[in-house]
């Protein structure tokens, strides 16, 4: 049992380990270049990547390059823009860095010549490093750097038609040294360069020149070689000589005689198998003990009757692994890969298949990371080319970012322990560079602490520790962490000491005092660990000394010397510097000071910065100051407690408090302050307007007691009128002080607190005399349609001008028409009147409309803000006097409680608020007894109680019905919460302005000067009033405002239809004038007659319109007349090209040509010289229309004289010739900033042999039967014809040659059908908007499927693709192209 149980334990662990081993954790993927590329290759060193890359066309080379692994890459460098390739499956460039970070970059210029540049650091410029040139073709270059920094280069060459593999050395002194790395081998292509310690080694792959297979696979045996042999005795001897290889699949060749092998090879040579893996790739390994000096080579992968390519090899502990593209019976490629003994070369494992069986794969790499061998490779698996990889130990294939489109080429690399993918993808015909990097890093993890500050110094011993979980793409596995007091204590390393990922929190309790260190590290799901976040922290809960007082001088009776001290202290510790809390009181009595001071507690204490209190005008007395500090922990210490003795108070009289109250209906006051009876007792209380004797009201002594040196109660009222008043005293010795606010006073609701301002809005009430909101809301209305109608009139006044104007000149109009009596001018003039009218209609009802939208909308949002602002500032109005209310009726308990404490008198004062309009009853409550509750009038009551007929109830029952609706739970639980509080004031239900309620309660606390709690006041508000108010104001504002509205529609509906009707006529004259043009076809006739022009006087945009259409009507004439110049000119210049196809037994020629725009200088024409001759032409001028078409017309006559008397056999065949002489002409004419793109042709029909020289036009496309594509030939760079005379060219007309097969196919077009736009915006690869297109890749498509066509038939197709490309928008160019084929 227990040896199935560890069996089956095994199996899980390794199918675990699996899994685990072949999947990768992949950051995201970035965007390098996009757009225009085609080719790229990648190197790196150390930290340093770089791309080199091609643009679409294959001229460009540029460069990017990062210093962080990828992280950020720089903008790109153009390296060259000479590029020169003619290979599709392989790069003709190639780059790699030294080992002092100079980066080197070979590319090809020409077939036999390349460059190798140098970038240093920064790599913002290059130098030219050395040129290679050779007798014969070189191509494909491999940079290849040692570990000496010795330079290598390995090219493909030509010799004798056969590629081979040449190995070139460039010595420190720039010497080159060449060698072939052999002899015996033919297409030796591929290659791979790795060092492994002083050893090159070189993978390739090659055919080899044996003349016999030594191995056929199973396939083409049967198919390719035993099928295709007739005699029976011939079949018998391959199967006799070949064996079965049943593991392989293979026919293995056995040992034979030379005879056999000369029978064997006459039996292929009659099938037509004549040396057949000559045709096919097998992979060899070169390797060199001596820096290639000399090289060996071994046969590795034999071919076995299918390619065997692109091989990929590196050296991992003592073995050689390889992998590689196969191919198939059906020739599909896919990836395979075996493991070779390092020393002895022998095969450790099967050839073994490991991409996907059915589809197609390519390019493979191999990575070791972590011991782990990856295979990394792009597949059409899931319909599409995508990049996949697995581990060869554990196979299980993943696919790898999968993307709309097609992987095209790939590169892997490895660097820094990271493995790097990069990879050309296609989408929507667009190429796209992407780089992707396996995740090794994952951020380390952010500690903080609460209620520690910055100085990170803690009084508490218990800690919490909280982390954030950092951003990974993988995810975060788990974490490790140490609290340690030392801070070089390491991390514990166990394998199993995580912690869970989602546990962000961890708490230390008990700690003791010191510092303390904090260690955090964060795994991720790809295997990384972050680095350490590390968090120090202190715990301190000693408690500092208590600051001492310092700098208090005291006089020779101990007592401060100013009744204005500042108290300082300083701190006995370093660490509560500006840390302290205080706490003050002033008694008279010192023996209350033992008392006061064990009262205290800590929340009485005030925290501040400052080490001084600052005091001013105390009593005489005694002042206690106790003081305590607090550390950066924030330890407190003890109190330092102090008294100091005051003795010099200087007295000074003011007022700092007036609350006013009333006696007996008569105006009375409470006065607080200061300096009321020390030196004698305040004499006089003064009521004054303007604070200048004579005082309007003064009373002496008998209407007032001073209580205290800080308050004077009023006993007796006074009668007073209504107005503003200042208040103040008057002292014996020290004079009249007045308070500095002033106060209202109205007889209904008493003194209003009013501050002192010069400009208030007081005053402009006075000014207006009680002008309200609403009234300034009409006469704004009104003055808005005042304004209206004025402008209404002047509009008439207006139109009325113009319409005289018009009338006049319909009269003339109706008197000139006389003449032209066969025109029937009366229906017309009918069927124009319906429709003047119906426009009139129209516009009066479109005016009228938005008069009465704009009136009504109006008219409704000021109505509605204005009742809504009058509604708010009533209810405010309402509540603040009703506060005014309260503090008086506060007031005046108050008074009792604090001075006479007599209940009944508190009783009393409940009497005088009682006869208040709009009040319903009034409340006292004292402490722990049942309230005394004062009916108001039944009216205001009734507002509370809901109940009408309250003349019928008792006051019992009244007062009953008060306390079910005022004290009930939730109300005693609003009123417990403003106890104590003396300014408290609390409302039931709660007050808003915009939602008022028929009733309110006010409820205020009774606090007496020495805190103590006394009860509540409550009084009982009807709102009634003031919400009849509203209503009635409500009211009368709906009124005014309909009644403005109507009179405005009024106005406005003259105004429309008289503006209206006046203002159509000289439309209708417009209209008229526009519909006769409308049914003309030739706008020349319109010369002469009426309708040449309309007469319109108007200065409005009426007379604007009409100018507008004159100024149209005489363009229209005038294009009539060019037009019709055009058209002519544009068939002359057809006459000029040869439209019509032509075709023999041997050739086929068929032009097209579709002018954009009148004549233009598009242009093809071509010249039979003899039987087997014929010369072609097309040009593009510069520009357009009459100037480009003259130049056409030069270069056509240039081109008939040339040839018109051409004979073959005593005239050379030179094309360079005539483009010279076309290229002088138009120099010599002076022709300013004009010239011509030019491409001249002969052809020799029998061999197929093309000369051409070109003039500014780079390429040319050709159909190549065979290939059934077709191809774009690059032409020799040459500046476009009549920029220079020719002596003066930079590069002078050169004449090249390209081969016809049979069936091929040469097309010669103009920039027409290549810049073909469908109205469409695209982004460019730059960034920029531009207009899409028909471009170069769409006009291959079509031609591609040119095989088996007539030329004309694939003229067609392309002008009916770009028409459905360009769509309804307007031709933008000519559209010219010829088509020469040779059958």
């Amino acid at each position: 049992m227990r040896k199935i149980n560890f069996i089956i334990i095994n199996i899980f662990i390794t199918f675990f380990i699996s899994s685990l081993e072949t999947f990768i954790y992949w950051e995201n993927e970035k965007i390098l270049q996009k757009g225009d590329i085609s080719k790229f290759d990648v190197a790196s060193y150390e930290s340093i990547t770089a791309i080199l890359f091609t643009d679409s066309n294959n001229r460009k080379i540029s460069f990017i390059y990062s210093t962080d692994q990828g992280n950020n890459w720089s903008n790109p460098l153009l390296i060259t823009n000479t590029y020169f390739t003619r290979t599709d499956t392989g790069n003709d460039f190639s780059l790699k860095f030294d080992r002092n970070k100079n980066l080197y970059i070979a590319y090809r210029i020409k077939e036999k010549k390349i460059i190798i540049e140098r970038l240093k650091p920064p790599y913002t410029s290059k130098e030219n490093f050395i040129e290679i040139e050779s007798d014969n073709i070189i191509y494909l270059p491999q940079l290849f750097i040692d570990s000496n920094n010795n330079i290598n280069l390995f090219v493909s060459t030509n010799i004798d038609n056969e590629i081979r593999l040449e190995h070139i050395r460039i010595t420190n002194e720039k010497e080159i040294k060449r060698k072939l790395i052999t002899d015996n081998l033919r297409s030796i292509m591929n290659p791979v360069i790795r060092e492994i310690g002083s050893n090159y080694y070189i993978l390739f792959q090659a055919k080899d020149t044996e003349k016999l297979p030594s191995l056929i696979n199973y396939w083409t045996f049967n198919s390719d070689v035993i099928k295709k042999i007739e005699n029976e005795d011939e079949k018998k001897f391959i199967q006799n000589i070949y064996l079965l290889d049943p593991k392989s699949n293979i026919y293995k060749l056995k040992n034979i005689t030379e005879k056999e092998k000369d029978n064997l090879f006459k039996i292929f040579e009659k099938i037509k198998f004549i040396e057949p893996f000559n045709t096919f790739y097998s992979i060899f390994l070169a390797s060199s003990n001596d820096k290639g000096e000399n090289w060996s080579i071994k046969k590795i992968i034999p071919t076995s009757g299918e390619h065997n390519q692109r091989p990929e090899f590196i050296f991992y502990k003592n073995d050689l692994i390889i992998a590689w593209e196969r191919n198939d019976q059906n020739f599909t490629s896919h990836i395979y890969y075996t493991i070779f003994d390092i020393t002895t070369l022998k095969e450790k494992i099967p050839v073994t298949l490991i991409s996907d069986p059915i589809s197609e794969a390519h390019s493979p790499y191999l990575i070791v990371d972590k011991g782990i061998v990856y295979l990394f490779w792009y597949d059409n698996k899931s319909d599409s080319f995508q990049n996949y990889y697995t581990s060869i130990d554990y196979p299980n294939i993943k696919i790898l970012k999968p993307k709309t489109g097609r992987t095209i080429l790939n590169s892997v690399i490895y660097q820094n322990n990271n493995i790097m993918l990069f990879w050309l993808h296609n989408n929507l015909n667009e190429n796209t560079l992407y780089f992707i990097k396996k995740d090794d890093f994952v951020e380390k993890p952010s500690i903080f602490v609460r209620n520690i500050g910055k100085e990170r110094i803690t009084n508490s011993n218990n800690i919490t520790i909280e982390w954030s979980i950092p951003k990974d793409t993988s995810g975060i596995l788990g974490y490790r962490m140490l609290l340690t007091q030392d801070i070089n204590e390491p991390i514990p390393e166990k394998y199993d000491f995580f912690i869970d990922p989602t546990i962000t929190l961890t708490n230390y309790k008990n700690l003791s005092d010191g510092k303390y260190f904090f260690k955090i590290v964060a795994f991720d799901n790809a295997g990384n660990r972050s680095e350490e976040s590390i968090y120090s922290f202190e715990i301190d809960t000693t408690p500092p000394e208590p600051p001492k007082f310092v700098d208090i001088e005291l006089d020779e009776n101990m007592a401060l010397l100013s009744n204005s001290p500042v108290i300082k202290w300083a701190s006995s510790s370093d660490g509560v510097k500006d840390r302290y809390r205080y706490y003050y009181k002033f008694i008279t009595d010192i023996n209350e000071y033992e008392n006061i001071i064990k009262k205290v507690k800590d929340s009485d204490f005030i925290p501040t910065n400052t080490n001084y209190i600052e005091f001013k005008d105390l009593d005489n007395g005694y002042l206690i100051v106790g003081v305590k500090g607090y550390d950066i922990a924030g330890t407190i210490s003890d109190t330092n407690w102090n008294v100091f003795k005051l003795d010099k108070y200087v007295v000074k009289t003011f007022i700092t408090e007036i609350v006013t109250k009333k006696i007996n209906d008569l105006v009375a006051f409470n006065i607080f302050g200061r300096g009321f009876n020390i030196d004698g007792d305040i004499s006089k209380i003064i009521i004054d307007s303007d604070r200048i004797e004579p005082y309007d009201y003064v009373m002496d002594s008998k209407y007032f007691n001073v209580i205290n040196d800080r308050a004077i109660i009023q006993i007796k009222g006074i009668e007073i009128k209504e107005g503003s008043y200042y208040i103040g005293v008057e002292h014996p010795i020290r004079g009249t002080h007045f308070y500095s606010a002033r106060y209202k006073y109205e007889e209904k609701w008493g003194f209003i607190f009013k501050e002192t301002k010069p400009f208030s809005f007081e005053t402009i009430r006075l000014w207006t005399k009680g002008l309200n909101l609403t009234t300034v809301i009409i006469i704004s209305l009104i003055s808005i349609w005042v304004l209206l109608v004025s402008f209404i009139l002047l509009s008439i006044i207006q139109v009325g001008n113009e319409r005289i104007y018009i009338n006049n000149l319909i009269r003339k109009y109706e008197i000139f028409k006389e003449d032209f009596k066969n025109l029937k001018i009366k229906p017309v003039r009918e069927a124009l009147m319906k429709k003047g009218i119906g426009f009139t209609v129209k516009y009066t009802l479109l005016i009228l409309f938005l008069v009465i939208l704009i009136v009504t909308s109006t008219s409704v949002t000021l109505s509605f803000i204005t009742l809504k602002n009058q509604r708010a500032n009533l209810g405010k109005m309402m509540k603040d006097k009703a506060e005014i209310v309260m503090k008086n009726y506060q007031a005046s308990i108050q008074y009792v409680y604090n001075f006479t404490k007599r209940d009944y008198e508190a009783y009393d004062a409940m009497d005088t608020f009682l006869t208040l309009k709009d009040v319903g009853f009034v409340i006292f409550r004292k402490k722990n007894e049942a309230p005394v509750i004062k009916i108001g009038n039944n009216e205001s009551l009734s507002a509370f109680t809901g109940t009408k007929d309250l003349e019928t109830f008792e006051e019992k029952e009244k007062i009953k019905l008060i306390e079910d609706y005022l004290f009930t739970k939730d109300n005693e639980k609003l009123i417990q919460q403003i106890e104590k509080e003396e300014n408290s004031l609390l409302i039931i239900p709660e007050f808003k302005a915009n939602d008022l309620h028929m009733s309110y309660v006010f409820i205020k606390p009774i606090v007496t000067f020495n805190k103590e709690f006394i009860g509540e006041i409550y009084i009982g508000f009807s709102f009634v009033s003031i919400i009849n108010t509203i209503r009635e104001e409500t009211i009368n504002l709906i009124k005014i405002t309909i009644y403005v509205t109507l009179i405005a529609i009024i106005i406005s509906v003259i105004g429309a239809i008289f503006l209206a009707t006046t203002t159509i006529r000289p439309i209708k004259t417009i209209s008229e004038h526009v519909n006769n043009l409308s049914e003309l076809d030739d706008y020349e006739k319109l010369v002469g007659t009426p309708n040449e022009k309309i007469l319109i006087k108007t200065k409005d945009e009426i007379g604007i319109l009409g100018a507008a259409i004159n100024e149209m009507t005489h363009k229209l004439i005038e294009k009539s007349k060019a037009d019709k110049q055009m058209l002519l000119g544009k068939e002359i210049q057809k006459k000029f090209i040869p439209l019509e196809p032509f075709e023999s037994d041997t050739l086929e020629i068929y032009g097209y040509y579709e002018g954009a725009k009148g004549v233009s200088g598009d242009y093809f024409d071509y010249k039979k010289l003899d039987d087997d001759h014929y010369a072609f032409i097309i040009c593009d001028v510069s520009g357009k229309a009459v100037p480009a078409a003259l130049i056409m017309v030069q270069i056509s006559t240039i081109f008939h004289s040339y040839f018109a008397n051409f004979n073959i056999t005593k005239n050379k065949l030179d094309t360079v010739e005539i483009v010279t002489r076309i290229n002088d002409t138009v120099e010599e004419r002076g022709f300013q900033g004009r010239f011509a793109a030019i491409l001249v042709v002969i052809l020799e029909i029998s061999t197929g042999k093309v000369m051409l020289t070109n003039a500014g036009y780079t390429q040319l496309l050709v159909f190549r039967n065979k290939k059934n594509e077709t191809e774009w030939i690059q032409l020799n760079e040459a500046g476009a014809a009549g920029v220079f005379p020719s002596y003066m060219l930079p590069q002078p007309f050169k004449q090249e040659y390209l081969h016809l097969d049979h069936g091929d196919i040469i097309f010669l077009f103009t920039d027409g059908f290549e810049e073909s736009r469908n109205g469409k915006e695209i982004i460019d690869e730059k960034g920029e908007k531009k207009f899409e297109e028909f471009g170069t890749e769409r006009i291959k498509q079509v031609l591609d499927k040119s095989k088996g066509k007539k030329a004309k038939d694939i003229i067609a197709m392309l002008v009916e693709a770009e028409k459905n490309f360009r769509g309804d928008l307007e031709q933008y160019d000519d559209l010219t192209i010829l088509a020469i084929k040779r059958k």
